[in-house]
């Protein structure tokens, strides 16, 4: 296996982004800010890296609708919230001229394959088009195709693998302006705990900290291939927690472990890259507080994730 590594200025003031590829082409990619990092996917196309800061759900006037239909469909509710702001500005009423209709500018064949009798019924909207974005984002591993497809449809998006049109490419940057695309560990900056290169056999990782009960959101896209209890004992208790995740597509090969949360997939999900929640920090196990070990393994050979700073 190969790796490889670049520095460079990301526009943000004292802030850096590591790239390290792997010999099949997978590449993942670290922000540093202020000592503080994020792993994410690279940025392609029209929509550039830029960050923004998180979308306020708050402001919406349908947050509590919001937040249940994006949890009914597993999906980072901000992701939502930014569709509804872009497409409607929070207008129930709000019709296209193209026919969209209500707060996710449904348009009829959609309403009708997601079961949606009223469009503007503001409960019925968002949970088809909940159930219409937890479909792209299953369907598609970069967050950016999905919402392309959105707007543009899929067959758009599929002929090329790419977000088609410029129409659609500043649809895309609108949406980005409004939901930041912070990734894994965490949807707020974490930091790593300096106690260097640890863990027992062929687990061993990284600790990253954050507050208890930070939403955690898959770091890659693929399957939940094992989830549980552990019986480790050691000095800070026992049975730690874990789950771990197998890349599927573009991320065969790889494998991501993390200990110590409160995980809430189950085995077999299917999980997207920063969209699907998987749990919360916690402090499960053999741990002296809220943090999550990852683990990082290619073809079975275990990486230190500090290889990606180095």
């Amino acid at each position: 296996m190969s790796l490889s590594s670049e520095i460079f200025r990301h526009g943000l003031r004292d802030s850096f982004l590591f790239l390290f590829g792997l010999a099949t082409g997978i590449t993942l990619m670290l922000l540093v800010s202020n000592g503080q990092f994020d792993f994410q996917l690279p940025s392609r196309g029209n929509l550039g890296s830029k960050m923004q800061k998180n979308s306020d759900l708050t402001r919406s006037p349908f947050q509590k609708e919001i937040l249940a239909a994006a949890a009914a469909e597993g999906i980072d509710p901000e992701i939502l919230f930014a569709i509804v702001e872009i497409e409607s500005g929070h207008d129930p009423m709000a019709v296209s001229e193209s026919g969209a209709e209500g707060l996710g500018q449904l348009m009829p064949e959609i309403q009708r394959a997601f079961g949606v009798d009223d469009p503007f019924d503001p409960a019925q909207n968002l949970a088809g088009s909940a159930a219409f974005l937890g479909v792209l984002t299953r369907k598609y591993d970069r967050l950016e195709l999905a919402v392309a497809a959105y707007h543009a449809g899929e067959p758009l998006v599929d002929r090329c693998t790419c977000v088609p049109r410029p129409v659609d490419a500043e649809y895309v940057r609108r949406f980005f302006e409004v939901f930041k695309p912070v990734h894994l560990p965490y949807r707020v900056d974490s930091t790593l705990v300096d106690n260097g290169f640890h863990g027992e056999a062929s687990w061993a990782g990284r600790d990253y900290t954050a507050d208890c009960k930070t939403p955690l959101y898959a770091p890659i896209s693929g399957q939940v291939s094992a989830v549980g209890m552990d019986n480790y004992i050691g000095p800070y208790g026992s049975n730690n927690s874990f789950m771990q995740i197998s890349g599927t597509k573009k991320y065969s090969g790889l494998k991501v472990v993390l200990l110590h949360g409160d995980y809430s997939a189950s085995i077999g999900d299917r999980v997207t890259q920063g969209v699907s929640r998987i749990g919360s920090e916690a402090s499960i196990g053999n741990s002296s507080g809220c943090h999550t070990h990852l683990i990082v393994k290619y073809q079975d050979r275990l990486l230190d994730p500090m290889q990606v700073v180095r």
